[in-house]
């Protein structure tokens, strides 16, 4: 069975930005939004929250009332094919951000900024925001 059309897109745009940035931290950040976009294709909520959004959003999630993995289905429940397309990454010592181009079968293209922090040395998820 071929890959989904969102899948080899974010294969793809994680490729194109793996080869401009080399090694080192650029690297994992890109690695960890890869797995990010996949999660999100795959509707794998467990692996979001266990191994991509940082604690601090996690906490942010129970505070509003809801266990993450329900926040995100709720939040991700609609959402089809999604692609991202990273454009850049800077880093600051344990902070970095990346401006991506998120896009999903049902919804409008956007550019997001996405910060991830150094947690436990893992690069985790604590911020998506639209621009």
């Amino acid at each position: 069975m071929p890959a989904p059309r969102s899948v080899i897109a974010a294969v793809l745009a994680a490729a194109a930005l793996l080869s401009a940035c080399g090694r080192g931290a650029e690297r994992e950040v890109a690695d960890t939004l890869e797995r990010y976009a996949e999660a999100v294709e795959k509707k794998d909520y467990q692996a979001l929250c266990d191994d991509l959004l940082s604690q601090d959003l996690i906490e942010n999630l129970r505070r509003v009332g809801k266990p993450c993995e329900i926040a995100l289905q709720d939040g991700f429940e609609d959402v089809q094919e999604p692609t991202i397309e990273i454009k850049r990454v800077k880093i600051d010592g344990d902070t970095a951000s990346a401006v991506a181009r998120t896009d999903a079968a049902n919804q409008e293209p956007s550019e997001d900024t996405i910060r991830l922090a150094k947690e436990d040395g893992d690069w985790k998820i604590f911020d998506l925001t639209s621009a």
